[in-house]
């Protein structure tokens, strides 16, 4: 079963390097992204397997912001270059396997014929306000911080506020002349009917990663100018599309995530970054979930020590 890794990573090269050994075999190969912002050279010095590559198209990511999902299709364009039958798996940097590597493989084997995403109960839908702000309104950036942004409904649908709000933008240059046009709406054009939504993180076999990435080459200027003014378009892009091509042609067997991501633990920054008084949790997982996350052996540096001990 080949393995295509494809890492989003910003942050710890000793992190990210620990990963890519932990997951090393002959039928793995790893595609890496870092962060425009952090020095890839840091990164480069950690790992010299000839199975890892860095790609150069690098963009400045921001939190959930379409850059995110720039970056991902940046990977799966170098790694189709030499992809075979087999999985192209989403991981951040801050990722790591919680179960053994034979484990994985022996899940992916018995379960060949599924993509694993996760989806959200229902659709988004325009007239929905649940999800105005994710699907109807405009995010413009006003730095790559995180939280750095401001939402805008369509100028046409606008209140004096709001309207005033898009000619501050224009004089700090955040709006460009020759992209006024696409804020000039009553409402937002979307190339999709539903838009779906779950986490960023996922794992495709090639046959269907190869679907998808020509989908989006047929419409992406549409797609592009869709998704750049879009909150949280890492979780939806590519439930989105995939959905739309299942509609089509009915071919998609789509299991849930192989992730495990704590999202409801109280009182504390979310999702969780797992501490060594989390291990139990972790190892008591069921065999579908192959990986967890998020760490940082920077903050708490034994978790994956005791985890490797493990499994």
């Amino acid at each position: 079963m080949n393995k295509y890794y494809l890492v989003l990573a910003h942050k710890n090269p000793d992190q990210l390097s620990r990963l890519v050994n932990k997951l090393q075999d002959e039928r793995s190969y790893f595609f890496i992204h870092i962060d425009l912002k952090s020095d890839i050279e840091k990164f480069k010095a950690q790992l010299t397997l000839s199975n890892v590559h860095f790609i150069k198209d690098r963009l400045d990511c921001i939190w959930g912001d379409y850059s995110q999902v720039l970056a991902t299709l940046n990977l799966i364009k170098e790694a189709l270059k030499i992809a075979d039958e087999g999985y192209f798996i989403l991981l951040s940097g801050q990722d790591y396997p919680i179960k053994p590597l034979k484990g994985i493989n022996e899940y992916l084997i018995e379960n060949k014929s599924a993509d694993f995403i996760s989806f959200s109960e229902s659709p988004m839908v325009k007239e929905s306000n649940i999800y105005d702000s994710r699907i109807n309104m405009f995010k413009v950036n006003f730095s790559s911080l995180k939280d750095s942004y401001i939402l805008l409904h369509p100028i046409l649908n606008s209140s004096y506020k709001n309207i005033f709000q898009y000619f501050k933008l224009f004089l700090k240059n955040k709006i460009k002349p020759r992209e006024l046009g696409v804020f000039l709406c009553r409402s937002r054009k979307s190339p999709f009917i539903y838009h779906h939504k779950g986490s960023q993180w996922w794992c495709l076999r090639t046959c269907t990663i190869k679907k998808l990435y020509a989908f989006y080459e047929e419409n992406k200027q549409e797609i592009d100018q869709y998704y750049k003014y879009t909150l949280c378009a890492d979780e939806q892009f590519f439930q989105t599309i995939l959905m739309e091509i299942n509609n089509k042609r009915k071919q998609l067997l789509i299991k849930n995530n192989i992730h495990f991501i704590d999202w409801s633990r109280k009182n504390v920054p979310l999702p969780v970054t797992f501490g060594i008084e989390d291990v139990d949790l972790l190892m008591n997982q069921p065999s579908s979930k192959l990986f967890a996350r998020k760490f940082d052996m920077s903050t708490s540096p034994h978790v994956l020590d005791l985890i490797d001990a493990n499994c």
